[in-house]
């Protein structure tokens, strides 16, 4: 561990003021947006790192989880890391994150996620891409859907749970996306100046929610404004249909629309003609903190059963290295020291096929794995699933 830091820990309120100041030069941002950020997160979430008594570097991370098999795994959403300029490149950035990560591995935490300015930065501590995150730009009168049936209405102050809900089920059916905590809530419901976002509500014609969206207007004026679908959330084909009838009819002053997509998205795949504008096309990177949980916690297919004997060299976190035995059976992974370690990886390969975003055979086809076909056929098949993808960056 570096030992140039004369303290790591939480921040105090002075720390935070620094901290906020830091991160509005690192991100072209304000210190009053980093402050109301930092709140969000929570000073508790934060941790910085102080050299001759000044502050050097910090993060943040959220309380959150990630979807895997229908189940939520719990996950440090890494965001907020930050440099001050005179220590930049003098490896500062690798130090905190392995700090993080030390700690967040005593703790017994299975995964952490993050998006990456530095990519080879991030690999250097064991985080992998592991999904993608994209925003789709459309005219609206090239949408093309109509629903008449059933309502929209605006979303009532008191009817958060109703939107927690509707997030929640269509989430768990997806890969990666996100288990939101209440700052990552507040992300979604609320602007960058902490004013509320217009929201409105999808009623099927028998009366039950079925979708919401979500709107953050501009920039632009007059019949030239960008619209954008912050949250887009349905559970059935017709609330789909329904939100997607409902932003077209922006069409008259609204230029380009917006929303988050991905992989098997299905406001994309109901569109008539799917030809878009990607904008913010980026992918997020994971890092298996705690092998057993991250394993044994997330949901597998019910149909394979499978025995894989991994062997995982992990030197940042040694308690994951080793050989282990993993048993799948319905639906269930039990993890054990022990076996042959036919297959061989470190902690980048093992992020990128937890995730489903490449298969084992792509992920040794680029030197990130190893081993018989078979085994990789087997690891293969327990992993198989929807390419993961989230609505939003953190």
């Amino acid at each position: 561990m570096d030992d140039r830091f004369a303290r790591w820990d939480t921040p105090t309120d002075a720390d935070l003021e620094a901290y906020a100041r830091l991160m509005a030069a690192a991100f072209g941002s304000t210190p009053e947006r980093s402050a109301r950020w930092l709140g969000r997160v929570g000073p508790h979430r934060a941790r910085i790192a102080l050299i001759d008594d000044q502050l050097a570097a910090a993060l943040g991370s959220y309380d959150m989880g990630h979807f895997f098999g229908g189940r939520s795994v719990p996950c440090a959403g890494v965001a907020g890391v930050a440099v001050q300029p005179h220590h930049r490149r003098k490896g500062l950035g690798a130090s905190i994150m392995e700090r993080f990560l030390v700690e967040s591995h005593d703790q017994g935490l299975a995964l952490a996620s993050l998006y990456a300015a530095n990519h080879p930065l991030y690999r250097r501590v064991g985080f992998e891409l592991a999904g993608a995150y994209a925003e789709a730009g459309i005219a609206p009168d090239r949408i093309a859907v109509r629903e008449p049936s059933g309502s929209l209405r605006p979303i009532a102050e008191d009817e958060d749970a109703v939107r927690f809900e509707l997030y929640r089920r269509m989430a768990q059916a997806r890969a990666g996306h996100l288990d939101r905590e209440a700052g990552l809530w507040r992300r979604a419901t609320h602007d960058r100046d902490d004013a509320p976002l217009a929201c409105w509500l999808a009623e099927s014609p028998d009366g039950k929610p079925e979708g919401y969206v979500t709107l953050r207007p501009g920039p632009g004026t007059g019949i030239s404004q960008r619209l954008t679908a912050v949250d887009l959330v349905a559970v059935s084909p017709w609330a789909v249909r329904k939100l997607l009838s409902f932003l077209a009819d922006h069409a008259s002053v609204v230029e380009e629309l917006r929303f988050p997509s991905g992989p098997s998205c299905p406001f994309l795949r109901s569109l008539p003609e799917p030809r878009v504008a990607w904008h913010q096309n980026l992918g997020w990177m994971l890092r298996i903190v705690c092998l057993k949980p991250a394993l044994e916690g997330r949901g597998w297919p019910s149909a394979v059963s499978a025995k894989i004997e991994l062997e995982l060299d992990d030197p940042l976190l040694p308690d994951n290295s080793g050989r282990w035995v993993l048993e799948l059976e319905d639906g269930r992974m039990r993890v054990r020291k022990g076996g042959r370690g036919l297959v061989r990886t470190g902690p980048r390969g093992l992020a990128t096929i937890y995730s489903g975003h490449v298969s084992p055979v792509e992920a040794a086809a680029v030197g990130l794995l190893e081993g018989p076909d078979d085994a990789l056929a087997d690891l293969g098949a327990a992993l198989a699933g929807p390419a993961p993808w989230v609505m939003e960056m953190y």
